[in-house]
């Protein structure tokens, strides 16, 4: 704004006179450099109107004059001195913001005084008429209350005011009050008077016809004290909006940029982030990748208002081999990432201890979904940006390798090549895998060994997690059967309720399955058929779910319902035989009117009395009455809500899932049961739900005998569950849990854990044998359930005798199996581990044991922490050193000193040995005095990289399959596991502790303001505790993990150089791994397999398949001649009806004639073999409908002679001296 006087019209030009508003300083600078011509020359138009004198009257007496300069020639400023000048006149006035309303109602104040007719008034433009018949208009910006004149008229210059101002006498205003706007500033107060306003003069006066037409160019802006003409084109503005215009033309012109090229115009950066975030989609094709980025970007140019043709827009989107290229680069980024970042840590360890840097593998042959891969993972021990020790894992990748040993070693040969770590301290020392299959870990390492990889005094282990599962898959298949199409078991039962689960939720959607569970659940509340049925045919299911229903007020039906079936179960005792109608319907005579009255009556004080009881031990044990039952009651309604909606299909390859499904079936059968029949009701004969629900109705209802009270898998049910409760998941779930030492990275990194953990299991175990397990409360529901099987005699009839059996059977294999397994953690090679060992004192004893074998170990108790929350298992001390050391023979006992381990710690471990405190080498808190920093670095190095189990390369082996769904070759399988172990493995542990940690501030914050968090839904079926990343907190998080992993390829790719990184990239994108032997016979295998038609008629209902060893069979295998089984082969054959083979014997120049070759006795026991295995076959097929692809899936037989039947003992003793203990 520019007070212009004419009398000083070189000051103005100088630059003097300007006087601007604070915050706009920056923007009249660059507008004063830029245009400051062209505002001096309409200065010099205005000062040339004519000056009377009563304008001179009223210029500031105070004032000082100068004398008139006008044409006194002056030489212009430069640019620097115009800058300053502008800056030292800067003024203290700041621009009030002014509403629109106000603003208008300033206007139509001032065009009044003026004698001007206001014709329209709206918000955005006003036009009124001069006194001189001329008219104007006046535009007003609705957002920000500034009024630019931009159609000044020559009528309006004509009638000008002349404020009465005592700073400038020969200022030219216009008073019509225009604000400009700047923020959020608070609106100009209108001026009084006295003080601030101006009187005002009409004039007429007329500037020149050049003067007028060089005005229309500019606008008027004037506030109180400062007044300015600008340019149309220009705006005065902040340097906070400036800044803003600038920063949002940058983005303009850069998204304009990336359209106008005629490909994809991504910076390296962009095309890094673009590969990473594909990969969540690996299953979509390439095409439906591009799609997604096509629709993002078309979206984003249409909100931001860019004109782009589809041509630009189909150009800028990357083609399907530009994604394929950028996962390559990605994928060698985060190879030279794991180099550099081994490179680091060998270097660290060789200066600090004088230590090569340990590195271990972990391996697994896989095939998921008829992708083969071998996995080759590496771990090594590093430490984070804080300087604290972490693990870190790399998938070297997923390629074939052959089943061979010596094909699986060279590729984990070729695998470890393309680290290029020849010129690097490290060194491969260990190695776990599978202990069966392709590439046997016990086998596999004397290879690698053998070609150089490992060196001699490396070591490996087998995977824990197999041994309890094969132990567990074991006793299971050997006691109560497999499963399959054509099976009768427990498990295929569990099998088909979560198969109508999964087809009924796949078919609608997952509200219409928890609409089926909440109208069955209804139902067997209160539909009076329902519960007849469940209380006849499943008691104790029945029992079990009334224990669950909540005892409100309202319950009132619930507790009439018990106290009934109670009632009626007294009376069925007392009255076995009861008269019926000819219906068959129940006739009660006044006697039995009379006694049930009695009964109700008693049953009602025994309630009564029962819960004044349970108040009494409430009062007692507040704490003891509370959580437990308060956690198992529900309320109908939560019942009816409670149906299981994300169970996985059971299957004993699958860790864990047939204990857990047992239990989901064990605690949902009834509602199970009458969905089954309901959807059988509904579905057509022929559909594949009917086939499944009838096949499941029969298999829940079967019973030994119509009048058992159990169904006989619902008793093995029990058994399951009580197992899986008392002893297997709490070991196997720890057996899936991080190190408490090594940290969150550190899962399946156990191994310093394991072997007191399996003194601990040895000692649960015990506990378990020889009928121990009839004292644990775990297992009453199974005592129950086999109290309601009568007797049948035979073990095949699967009466009480086969339910008394089972147990201890399915003990003796389970513990033959994981003895077996685990052997390898006692021997001498594992045991040096003992010196990292959970507890202090084992490690203690254990170096004492070390330098004295002979040593007399205390028998003390001590505490174990291994199990969920702070649960604490008691073992006792001298038993568990005992124990694990007594495979070790006395002559290999100085071996175990010699180990590379125990020599390089030999004098640590001696301090540790003669101190009487407990210390713990992992724990500085417990060293006292002594420094054992490099004890705990060295074990950190050769200790903690150990795998106990190959989970992390088994859910690869998973994700592998996932990776090449499309059919992607297997170069680019393998590219995408780089990318996913760098960007996906880590990310959710990372992620999860993040969120836990904002829900604990959050609670924490709710506590503190007294706020009720969310109650939980109740349900049944327990799950596991895990935090959820989901939402809008998943994308931030991811977005910043995925910036934090780029940041450090970025480094590493600047590191080795660009030369290094297209030779790394190269050779990723051009090597085929894969075995064309292999993929051949891949082809040959498919091929024939497509050609056998299979018969899949569902087999008709059994009671249950008994195995081998229940009784129930007779092995084949186990018929030789070694073990004189000939006349029993014959007995059966004879038993059977079966007829002598016939042969056709041509003779020369005769026709063919028949004849029987052989009697049974003159047949050798192969022969006699083959020909029964046929006619079981025969039977199967005929009698139970099942249907054999070959006659070698036959193993064994059912045996109906009595000379038969009499094998039984002695197939027990040739087990017994086949595996050495008979």
């Amino acid at each position: 704004n520019v007070d212009l006087d004419a009398n000083e019209r070189t000051s103005v030009r100088g630059g003097q006179r300007l006087v601007i508003p604070d915050g706009i300083q920056e923007a009249f600078d660059c507008y004063a450099r830029e245009k400051f011509a062209t505002i001096t020359a309409a200065v010099d138009n205005a000062t040339k109107i004519k000056r009377t004198q009563q304008q001179k009257q009223q210029i500031d007496n105070s004032k000082k004059k100068r004398p008139n300069t006008a044409d006194a020639p002056r030489p212009a400023p430069t640019r620097e001195e115009e800058i300053q000048q502008l800056r030292t006149s800067l003024g203290d006035n700041i621009l009030k913001r002014r509403n629109v309303d106000a603003t208008i109602e300033s206007v139509l104040r001032r065009l009044k005084e003026l004698e001007c007719d206001v014709i329209e008034a709206k918000k955005e433009k006003m036009h009124y008429i001069m006194p001189n018949g001329r008219g104007g208009s006046i535009d007003i910006d609705p957002d920000c209350g500034v009024i630019l004149l931009s159609q000044l008229t020559d009528s309006l210059l004509e009638e000008v005011t002349v404020p009465a101002s005592t700073q400038s006498s020969s200022s030219v205003n216009v008073n019509i009050e225009a604000a400009t706007v700047s923020g959020d500033e608070e609106p100009l107060q209108e001026p009084t008077q006295q003080s601030q306003q101006p009187s005002t003069e009409r004039i007429s006066t007329k500037p020149s016809s050049a003067a007028g037409q060089s005005m229309k160019r500019f606008n008027y802006v004037w506030n109180q004290r400062y007044s300015c003409w600008i340019p149309k084109s220009k705006v005065l503005s902040n340097n906070a909006h400036n800044t803003a215009q600038k920063n949002n033309a940058r983005i303009a012109r850069n998204a304009r940029k990336m359209f106008k090229k005629k490909r994809t115009a991504f910076s390296k950066r962009s095309k890094d982030i673009i590969a990473a975030t594909s990969l969540a989609a690996a299953g979509a094709s390439g095409w439906g990748v591009q799609s997604v980025i096509f629709g993002t970007m078309k979206a984003m140019a249409h909100e931001m208002g860019l004109e782009i043709t589809d041509k630009q827009l189909a150009a800028a989107v990357p083609d399907v081999g530009s994604l394929k290229n950028w996962e390559f680069s990605l994928a060698g980024g985060c190879l030279a990432q794991v180099i550099s970042e081994i490179a680091k840590d060998a270097e660290r360890m060789m200066q600090k201890y004088n230590k090569r840097l340990q590195i271990t593998l972990v391996t697994d042959h896989g095939n998921r979904e008829g992708v083969d891969h071998f996995v080759k993972m590496i771990v090594w021990s590093s430490q984070d940006k804080k300087g604290r020790n972490i693990l870190r894992h790399f998938n070297l990748d997923i390629d074939k390798g052959g089943h061979s040993m010596v094909e699986a070693a060279n590729a984990i040969h070729k695998s470890l090549q393309s680290l290029h770590l020849e010129k690097i301290d490290v060194e491969y020392t260990y190695i776990t895998g599978d202990s069966g299959g392709g590439a046997k870990v016990q086998s596999l390492h004397p290879q690698l060994v053998e070609i150089g990889v490992m060196p001699a005094i490396s070591g490996c282990m087998n995977c824990l997690l197999h041994a309890f599962n094969l132990a567990y898959e074991t006793a299971c298949k050997d006691s109560l059967g497999d499963t399959g199409m054509n099976k009768n078991t427990t498990f295929q039962m569990i099998y088909l309720a979560v198969l109508m689960l999964n087809t009924v939720k796949k078919r609608n959607n997952l509200d219409h399955l928890k609409k089926y569970y909440s109208m069955t659940m209804t139902q067997l509340l209160d539909n009076e058929s329902y519960i007849a049925g469940a209380s006849t045919n499943f008691i104790q299911a029945f029992d079990e779910l009334l224990a669950v229903v909540e005892e409100t007020e309202d319950d009132t039906a619930t507790e009439e319902l018990e106290s009934e079936l109670e009632i009626d179960s007294l009376l069925h005792e007392t009255t076995s035989n009861p008269p019926t109608d000819e219906d068959g319907d129940e006739l009660l005579t006044p006697y039995d009117i009379f006694a049930e009255e009695n009964v109700r009556e008693t049953m009602m004080e025994r309630t009564t009395d029962d819960n004044a009881a349970d108040e009494t031990a409430a009062g007692e044990d507040e704490e003891s009455s509370a959580g437990e039952s308060d956690d198992m009651k529900m309320t109908r309604e939560e019942l009816a809500d409670d149906c299981p909606t994300d169970v996985k299909e059971p299957n004993f390859g699958r860790w864990g899932t047939i204990s857990f499904v047992a239990k989901v079936v064990k605690q949902h059968w009834l509602p199970l049961f009458y969905m089954a029949q309901n959807i059988k009701d509904t579905e057509k004969a022929n559909s594949y739900l009917h086939t499944i629900t009838s096949k499941l109705i029969e298999l829940m209802s079967a019973k030994a005998h119509p009048d058992d009270d159990t169904p006989t898998h619902y008793a093995s049910l029990q058994w399951i569950v009580a197992f899986g409760e008392a002893f297997f998941d709490a070991n196997m779930d720890w057996a899936k849990t991080n190190d408490p030492i090594f940290g969150p990275g550190s899962y399946g990194h156990i191994t310093r854990l394991v072997p007191e953990h399996l003194f601990m299991m040895k000692k649960q175990f015990d506990g378990l044998r020889d009928g121990g397990w009839k004292s644990n409360p775990l297992f009453n529901g199974f005592s129950r359930a086999v109290d309601g099987i009568a007797p049948r005699g035979d073990l095949d009839k699967c009466g009480r005798e086969f339910m008394e059996r089972m147990p201890e059977l399915f003990l003796q294999r389970f513990e033959e199996s994981f003895a077996e397994h685990t052997k390898k953690w006692r021997e001498r090679q594992t045991l040096p581990v003992l010196i990292a060992a959970g507890h202090p004192l084992i490690v203690k004893w254990f170096c004492r044991w070390l330098f004295n074998h002979s040593v007399s170990i205390p028998s003390i108790e001590i505490d174990i922490y291994h199990y969920a929350g702070d649960q604490a298992t008691k073992i006792n001390l001298r038993d568990c050193i005992e124990w694990l050391t007594e495979k070790v023979p006395v002559d290999e006992y100085h071996r175990i000193q010699d180990d590379p381990l125990i020599q390089e710690l030999i004098n640590d471990l001696a301090t540790v040995a003669q101190s009487e405190e407990e210390i713990d080498l992992l724990d500085p808190a417990t060293w006292g005095d002594h420094d054992f920093s490099r004890a705990e670095a060295i074990i950190w190095n050769a200790v903690a990289p150990r795998a106990a189990h190959q989970q992390r390369v088994e859910n690869l082996v998973q994700t592998a399959a996932h990776l090449g769904q499309t059919h992607v070759d297997e170069a680019r399988r393998s590219a995408r596991a780089k990318i996913h172990c760098i960007f996906y493995r880590d990310y959710k542990t990372w992620a999860s502790a993040i969120v836990r940690q904002r829900k604990k501030e959050k609670m924490a914050e709710m506590e503190a303001t007294q706020q009720t968090p969310k109650p939980k839904k109740k349900t049944r079926q327990k799950r596991e505790q895990r935090v959820k990343v989901e939402g809008k907190a998943r994308l931030e998080l991811f977005s910043e993990w995925i910036d934090a992993q780029l940041d450090g390829i970025e480094a590493a790719r600047e590191e080795l150089g660009d030369e290094a990184m297209k030779a790394i990239v190269a050779k990723l994108g051009k090597e085929n791994k894969s075995s064309s032997v292999e993929q051949d016979e891949a082809i040959q295998q498919y091929k024939k397999a497509s050609k056998s038609n299979k018969n899949r008629t569902v087999s008709s209902v059994h009671l249950a398949d008994v195995t081998p060893w229940m009784e129930g069979a007779i092995i084949l295998s186990y018929l030789t001649a070694t073990n004189k089984s000939k006349e029993y082969i014959i007995a059966e054959l004879q038993h059977r009806k079966v007829r002598r083979p016939k042969t056709r014997i041509r003779k020369k120049n005769k026709k063919p004639v028949t004849i029987n070759i052989k009697e049974w006795s003159d047949m050798n026991e192969g022969e006699l073999r083959h020909i029964l295995r046929d006619d079981e076959r025969a039977r199967l097929q005929k009698d139970e409908e099942k249907v054999f692809a070959k006659v070698t899936d036959i193993k064994s037989i059912k045996p109906f002679s009595e000379k038969m039947k009499q094998w039984m003992p002695r197939q027990w003793q040739i087990y017994k001296e086949k595996k050495g203990t008979g």
